[in-house]
């Protein structure tokens, strides 16, 4: 069934849910365009990718954004799919702890991720 397929493939988290234990990650190298990151994204859930990891680091969740629109377009289900996002290690500070995912949800184009986790276990000073 597709239940079993899911758990199968997936581990159960706390709350019941299940995270897939494979993901399309998003990073791209400078020399590869924003724009193919979107494509890269698009051919993701295509395929039949249902976890996306993107990251401010990355600086193109605008660009994952657009694929992610396909979901709007009726293409895939929001609940099918399990999208994460991690803010960069100067916005620990408490002033930016809230901006941080704000940002990353604007930028995306989605009211809601389902993980917003920590990309590096330390913290960095940030310059203004």
């Amino acid at each position: 069934t597709m239940t079993a397929l899911k758990q199968s493939h997936s581990v159960r988290l706390n709350d019941g849910h299940f995270l897939r234990k494979l993901g399309c990650g998003t990073y791209a190298p400078d020399h590869i365009s924003k724009s193919q990151a979107a494509e890269a994204t698009k051919v993701a859930l295509d395929v039949g990718f249902c976890h996306i990891d993107s990251a401010y680091l990355y600086q193109n969740e605008e660009e994952v954004g657009q694929a992610v629109e396909k979901i709007t377009d009726g293409i895939t289900k929001r609940e099918d799919v399990f999208y994460t996002t991690k803010p960069w290690a100067t916005f620990f500070q408490p002033e930016y702890v809230r901006p941080a995912p704000e940002r990353s949800l604007k930028k995306l184009g989605l009211h809601c991720v389902d993980l917003f986790m920590i990309h590096v276990p330390f913290a960095m000073k940030g310059s203004s």
